[in-house]
């Protein structure tokens, strides 16, 4: 099988990232899915495809714990994940309150912009989180989930627990920040010898206005998620210097 010939990093049979939507993951993807010269629109809703000899895998929960792949991505949350040894992990972290107000003006652009589906393949994987915008800010923060509105703590924590999010994510073998993108690609690159470049795949614009009272809300609510990144940022930060 191709995929069992992959030595990557002179350690690795293949890399995994544990993609939390809003924090420029897509751009981590499209960095990687540059190597096989496969770009979002070409992957569209497929589960996996291969081109130049690289297994490339996204979303399928069977795929990626069966490993044969050289890199794959999915939102599916690290605690209902088993990866198989020697794969090298990776996510991206992001200001809680910048990764919910993106969140939220993405699910605005999906739902409004009569473009949408042609620049979102995955755009079906949103319904049911479109209804969570059907009114204000204020009636988003009322109607969204906890699992959505604290979706970098949920991925490594099916508790919403800090501590066991914080041993999830200091796991991993590389934990890059949102503002920070291209040290963390230049860090990944170097360390697994390969030609990493920041590939920007689809930009969208919706302006949201949301009051001082509603931001501060937001905050409060998010209050879990930004003691915990802040705990991240203290340990790893510096890798990426």
């Amino acid at each position: 099988m191709l995929a069992s010939k992959y030595l990557i990093g002179g350690t690795y049979r293949r890399i995994y990232h544990y993609h939390i939507r809003k924090t420029a993951g897509t751009s981590l993807d499209a960095a990687f899915w540059n190597l096989a010269d496969v770009g979002l629109l070409e992957f569209g809703t497929r589960s996996q495809i291969c081109k130049n000899g690289i297994i490339i895998v996204r979303g399928e929960k069977k795929k990626i714990q069966d490993g044969h792949y050289f890199y794959a991505s999915s939102h599916i949350p690290a605690h209902a994940l088993r990866l198989p040894e020697k794969t090298f992990t990776i996510t991206l972290l992001r200001n809680p309150l910048d990764r919910f107000l993106s969140y939220y003006r993405y699910l605005l652009w999906a739902v409004n912009d009569p473009h949408a589906h042609k620049q979102e393949p995955f755009l079906a994987e949103l319904e049911p989180e479109l209804s969570f915008v059907a009114g204000s800010f204020a009636d988003f923060l009322d109607h969204v989930d906890r699992d959505n509105l604290l979706s970098q703590l949920y991925m490594f924590s099916r508790d919403y627990d800090i501590e066991e999010a914080r041993g999830r994510i200091l796991a991993c073998s590389a934990v890059g920040f949102t503002e920070h993108l291209d040290q963390c690609l230049h860090y990944v690159s170097e360390r697994l010898n390969l030609p990493l470049d920041v590939r920007q795949e689809r930009r969208f614009r919706y302006r949201v206005s949301p009051s001082p009272a509603e931001l501060n809300r937001a905050r409060e609510m998010l209050d879990p998620e930004f003691r915990l990144v802040e705990q991240i940022r203290q340990d790893a930060l510096n890798t990426y210097k």
